[in-house]
């Protein structure tokens, strides 16, 4: 009997020893997760940044990386409450939202590089117009004062002075 009750306490501290290093490989995982989610969170923000120094539109894009942080919070939450499915589909969701916004970053940037282009094209083909019409303004108003001090000069009358 004795043995029986050695082996039933070597089976319940084997399976104690099981059961606390499945949580700590579980608890490990999810702090893998949690940190990918965070480095992740990191990368999609300082995109966003760089897009935004470029001269890019990021609203949408930063509406988007709120959503997720929102989802990242909640899912904290959940998990602190002990609702590990639903924490977990929340960690799922913000996941694939930052995924999404990172694989977004590069053409937001392009188009951010060729909407600046444009609005220089733009800016700088006024230049030249502005140029020219600013020479003709002054050829007219000079070539206007000249035909007026003219027409004064023709409108002279010529006083003699009578010496008596």
């Amino acid at each position: 009997m004795a043995a029986f009750a050695t082996r039933i306490v070597l089976i319940l501290l084997i399976s104690l020893f099981l059961f606390s290093t499945g949580l700590l490989v579980t608890a490990a995982l999810e702090e893998a997760e949690e940190s990918d989610l965070v480095s992740l969170s990191y990368q999609a923000y300082t995109g966003l940044a760089a897009v935004y120094r470029a001269g890019g539109n990021t609203s949408a894009m930063v509406a988007q990386l709120n959503g997720a942080l929102r989802q990242i919070q909640e899912a904290r939450i959940k998990a602190a409450s002990g609702q590990t499915e639903e924490a977990q589909a929340l960690q799922e969701q913000a996941n694939g939202t930052l995924e999404r916004i990172v694989a977004e970053i590069p053409a937001a940037q392009q188009q951010a590089q060729l909407d600046v282009m444009h609005r220089r094209i733009v800016v700088l083909s006024f230049v030249p117009i502005s140029v020219v019409v600013c020479t003709l303004v002054s050829y007219l108003v000079i070539r206007t004062w000249r035909r007026y001090d003219r027409s004064r000069l023709y409108e002279m009358r010529i006083v003699e002075e009578n010496e008596d």
